[in-house]
């Protein structure tokens, strides 16, 4: 986490109309007497980067008295720029009616130093920035204002896109800038002096913000979903080895069927030949059964002529021997008279 500069403005005891800046480079001591504002640095640290009032801070007392200055509200504001290109600023009001005092969150801005003389600010859909180095083409974000910024440090007019958005989408985006979790930012790097006892309280609480710093209940869970992943892979790998397996048997039987068909045709185109040459043979039988149908055709036309010759030589034989014996019977008749 590297920490450029920090503006301090109407927060505690800092005054309303001036801006209290710190530069923090190389290595920054922040010392003086009690009551001269070092805490009050480490909580605007904190609430510039994590967005979270410090302890004993209900009823306004994180925004300076806006009674001290004879008025009746107080427009507070903490601006820090860090690791060189990132610039967040947070703004707080507070103002004393009849009848309470209200202190609230007035804008939250997250900007983005594109090069030397541009910046872009952001302040709402902020997971899109960081995948994003090109900031003007992100879409979706609705543009409020520009102005010009002039540094007394620099001669160039900065273009300002001013973009605010959710304090939630803020935290977020700094966390992911400062690749940190939130429990670390709270209990050790920003822990306040009020809270920096915490390792001598009881196991349970210890326990529990140790495991919020180290993550240990998001490794427990991730490990948990890992188990509970590796279980369903487990019964998804077990069904696709046995569809693996009735497929390997599909092949093996296709296979076998191809070989078996390969076989059959090698042995029909070894049988053709023979199919050809009785075909052939086949063909000359057919020709020789035809004629000798043929000729049985012939052979049973002449039976029935010679059936009908047959018949008329009997009745000739039959006439014949009737004219014998009436010619006998004549000469027996004459030689008897």
């Amino acid at each position: 986490m590297i920490l450029n500069k920090l503006m301090i403005k109407g927060i505690r005891s800092y005054s309303p109309s001036t801006s209290n800046v710190i530069q923090f480079f190389p290595m920054t001591l922040i010392l003086g007497e009690n009551g001269t504002g070092k805490t009050t640095i480490i909580e605007a640290l904190r609430y510039a980067i994590t967005g979270d009032l410090p302890p004993m801070s209900r009823g306004g007392a994180f925004v300076y008295d806006p009674t001290l200055s004879n008025s009746t509200d107080t427009n507070a504001q903490i601006k820090l720029k860090l690791c060189d290109r990132y610039v967040v600023s947070r703004s707080l009001s507070l103002t004393h009616r009849k009848s309470k005092i209200e202190q609230k969150n007035t804008e939250n801005v997250f900007s983005v130093i594109v090069n030397d003389s541009v910046s872009e600010s952001y302040g709402n859909n902020m997971e899109n920035l960081c995948n994003n180095d090109e900031v003007g083409n992100v879409l979706g974000w609705k543009k409020e204002e520009e102005t010009n910024d002039r540094t007394k440090n620099t001669e160039t007019k900065r273009k300002m896109k001013s973009l605010s958005g959710k304090a939630a989408d803020i935290d977020k985006q700094m966390l992911m800038v400062l690749n940190t979790n939130k429990p670390l930012l709270d209990h050790v790097i920003f822990c306040h002096q009020e809270e920096s006892t915490w390792p001598l309280s009881e196991p349970a609480n210890f326990k529990k913000r140790m495991d919020d710093i180290f993550c240990s209940t998001v490794y427990i869970k991730a490990v948990e979903n890992l188990k509970n992943v590796r279980k369903d892979k487990n019964v998804q790998l077990k069904m696709k080895l046995q569809e693996l397996n009735f497929a390997l048997q599909a092949k093996k039987k296709h296979k076998e069927l191809l070989a078996r068909l390969e076989r059959a045709n090698e042995d029909f185109m070894n049988n053709s030949g023979v199919i050809s040459n009785l075909q052939s043979k086949l063909q000359v039988l057919n020709e020789k059964l035809c004629a000798r149908h043929a000729i049985k055709k012939e052979i049973n036309v002449e039976s029935e002529k010679l059936l009908v010759l047959d018949v008329k030589l009997r009745n000739l034989k039959s006439k014949s021997m009737e004219i014998v014996d009436d010619e006998v019977v004549n000469k027996y008749r004459i030689c008897a008279g």
